[in-house]
């Protein structure tokens, strides 16, 4: 597990043009005249459009606010010290699926949708790298299966929201949400259903 964790990780960090002068050079050398070179796309796939209203209408009733697709570099910040700099390359590409904030914007809980299409290959390794990131920064996290109930959505929300302490994960809690699909089988993923972050 561990070994797969690096593998991901270096990739990420090789993936990124840190320099401007390297992105702009990148992006020079990619000519607009050869067709549209980027294309705007949904923020939310399929299963996060479907739990979307549910969890807006529950943080308007809360008194709370929701954002979607957050960069986790936005909301956690690593403390000076021996692993400042590779801790923070573990969350600064990755991003959750919702973020629960206050009213004065400092965050609460993530919410994480485990859809049809989650439990793909490499899920376990990424799922364990945010869980472990959210419990060293004691953020609950909240998670929705696809097959999760309104009411059984509410009452994590509100476990989350009333006993913050209650919601901060382990370090690795993802395995005994899997659901039994997708113990037995692995699950295909739709063209928007879903994301790796």
């Amino acid at each position: 597990m561990k070994a797969t964790i690096s593998v991901l990780e270096a990739a990420a960090v090789k993936r990124q043009i840190a320099s401007a002068k390297e992105q702009i050079r990148v992006l020079k050398r990619t000519p607009k005249s050869e067709g549209l070179v980027l294309a705007s796309k949904q923020l939310l796939n399929n299963d996060e459009q479907r739990l979307a209203p549910l969890l807006q209408t529950w943080a308007d009733d809360s008194g709370v606010r929701l954002l979607a697709q957050v960069s986790m570099g936005e909301f956690l910040e690593a403390t000076k010290g021996a692993h400042y700099r590779d801790v923070f390359a573990t969350y600064n590409s990755k991003r959750v699926d919702f973020l629960v904030c206050n009213e004065d914007w400092s965050p609460r809980f993530v919410v994480e949708h485990f859809g049809e299409g989650h439990f793909g290959q490499g899920y376990a390794a990424q799922d364990e790298v945010k869980s472990r990131l959210l419990n060293l920064s004691d953020l609950g996290l909240v998670i929705t299966l696809f097959d999760d109930q309104d009411a059984d959505i509410l009452e994590k929300l509100n476990r989350a929201h009333f006993q913050p302490a209650s919601a901060v994960p382990a370090c690795n809690p993802f395995r005994r949400v899997m659901p039994p699909w997708a113990k037995d089988r692995p699950q295909p993923a739709s063209p928007n259903s879903s994301r790796v972050s």
